[in-house]
């Protein structure tokens, strides 16, 4: 797949294109709608890119790192509690994701609530 090819380089607006054409050809094809997310979420489009990892874990709920893609998708939303429900998935997944990565998640909304809570006092 040339579209994971160019992921891999962080090439994200040549993967782009690549990557929309192989989901209108493969729309069950999780692992397209992964990297698809990935790429939209490196241009902020975060709306689109919960939805691809959206349909990513719809279609293989035990893909451990569309679990992760979609919380750090949810989380730049400000959907800390559905970022904190799609972490809590991909570690009882797969002990493997990037901890620091999912440590970081879970402190960014750790200090969001904490800063809620502050506001309501």
């Amino acid at each position: 797949m040339a579209g994971k090819g160019l992921v891999e380089q962080k090439l994200w607006l040549k993967a782009e294109p690549l990557l929309l054409r192989s989901v209108q050809l493969h729309p069950n094809f999780a692992y397209s709608q992964h990297l698809l997310g990935l790429c939209l979420g490196q241009r902020e489009n975060w709306l689109s890119a919960l939805l691809a990892q959206q349909r990513c874990t719809r279609l293989a709920p035990t893909f451990a790192y569309g679990w992760y893609a979609q919380g750090m998708a949810a989380l730049e939303l400000g959907d800390n509690e559905s970022a904190q429900a799609c972490f809590q998935q991909a570690l009882q997944l797969d002990n493997s994701p990037p901890w620091f990565h999912l440590q970081h998640g879970i402190a960014r909304i750790r200090a969001a609530l904490g800063r809620a809570a502050v506001a309501e006092a």
